[in-house]
């Protein structure tokens, strides 16, 4: 039974006994997930831009595997490395045929880099609204 006051997710397991101070051993019940955010499987195409300590500027392709408000798991065409700014430019799925939906542009920060992917922390994000391509009867009657 959760104490009063504490989180509904831990709860007292016993009694202990350290250095002659009595504590309490608390756990918490879902040890799954303890994220502050929740984490959405997307699977969307993404460039990006990794600046080096030296001012050099890397760029490359990949797939988003999940996504959430404070970070993204990548799985990139090259491996980045660890500790560096990263700048990504994610193409949005678009709800209509045909169109080109929007792009989400994020500021981040390489929390990590292995074989299962790099780890993203968001610094900053924004979305740029992209636009199709003009008809070709729309640039013929711009002519007129």
């Amino acid at each position: 039974m959760p104490a009063k006051g504490r989180p509904r997710n831990l709860e007292v397991l016993r009694e202990k006994r350290h250095a002659g101070s009595l504590y309490y051993g608390i756990v918490e019940l879902d040890r799954r997930n303890r994220r502050a955010a929740n984490r959405y499987h997307l699977e969307l195409p993404f460039e990006y831009r990794l600046f080096g300590r030296d001012q050099s500027v890397r760029e490359g392709r990949g797939r988003t595997l999940n996504m959430s408000s404070r970070g993204l798991l990548l799985s990139p065409d090259e491996r980045i490395t660890k500790g560096l700014p990263i700048e990504l430019s994610i193409q949005m799925p678009h709800p209509a045929q045909g169109g080109t939906g929007a792009r989400l542009v994020v500021l981040g920060h390489v929390l990590r880099s292995g074989p299962d992917g790099a780890a993203i922390r968001i610094v900053r994000h924004g979305f740029m609204r992209m636009f199709p391509p003009p008809l070709a009867s729309d640039e013929f009657l711009r002519t007129l």
